[in-house]
This record gives C-alpha cells, structure tokens and sequence, in this order.
C-alpha cells in the first residue's frame, strides 16, 4: 500500500467498499482504511533518525570527515533499498530506490536498526534512547 503514489490514493478515494448485506449495510471510505491501516512513521523517530546521523559524524571523525547527514542519509537510503543509475551528460549518477517519507512506523523501524548496525559494522556505537552506556 505504501507504493501508490497520492493520485493513485485520490482515485481510490473516490470509490468506496459495501460493508454488510442488510438493512444495517454501509459504506465505508477507503480512505479511512487507508489511515488505519498505513500509520505513517512518527516524527519522533525521524527526529531520531536525523539525531544518530549527527552522532555518527561526531563519532566517525576522520571516516567521516565532509559528510553531512544529508550525504549520509542518502547513502543509508541507497544502502537499504537498493540503489538506481542515472545518466546524463556523460556521467553517471546513483539514487536511492526508494525514500524513506512514506514508510510506516514498523518500516521506518527496520531502517533505523539497519541505520543503527551499519554504522556498528564500522565501529561507529550509536546509542538509542533507553539504551545504557
């Protein structure tokens, strides 16, 4: 569900579902399915997200001398989701596949672990709320 772009969303909007076969049927809108069931990753675990980038410059040093947390959320992205080619004018460009906006909350987690042993990987600790130090 979290692949459809909003016109695609609109559309579906438009429509709605028959719930029951009697005088107590009704309809319901799909685009309240779509708020129950999508619960769209929160902004405290984007505040998060962007909090362990900045962590890890610090703690990187010289490994990650002149990245930014842009740079490196690009590279988690691309890391994560995988990584599309672009050219143009003769050179040669990655993408990530897929942004990290539209994940739901349990998606957005996975990737914040990911993020989180990526870093581990090279000897970058991070530490997340409520973990000891």
């Amino acid at each position: 569900m979290t692949d459809l772009t909003a016109a695609q969303w609109r559309e579906i909007e438009r429509e709605s579902v028959l719930v029951g076969h009697n005088y107590k049927s009704a309809h319901i809108a799909l685009g309240k399915l779509r708020t129950i069931l999508k619960r769209k990753r929160t902004n405290d675990q984007n505040a998060l997200l962007w909090a362990l980038y900045s962590d890890a410059i610090k703690l990187g040093g010289e490994t990650l001398g002149g990245w930014t947390t842009a740079d490196i959320h690009e590279l988690m992205l691309g890391d994560y989701f995988g990584w599309e080619v672009h050219e143009a004018l003769g050179r040669k460009r990655q993408k990530p596949v897929k942004r990290s906006s539209r994940l739901a909350k349990q998606e957005f987690s996975d990737f914040l672990e990911f993020v989180v042993r990526r870093f581990a990987e090279h000897g970058i600790v991070l530490q997340l709320p409520g973990d000891e130090k």
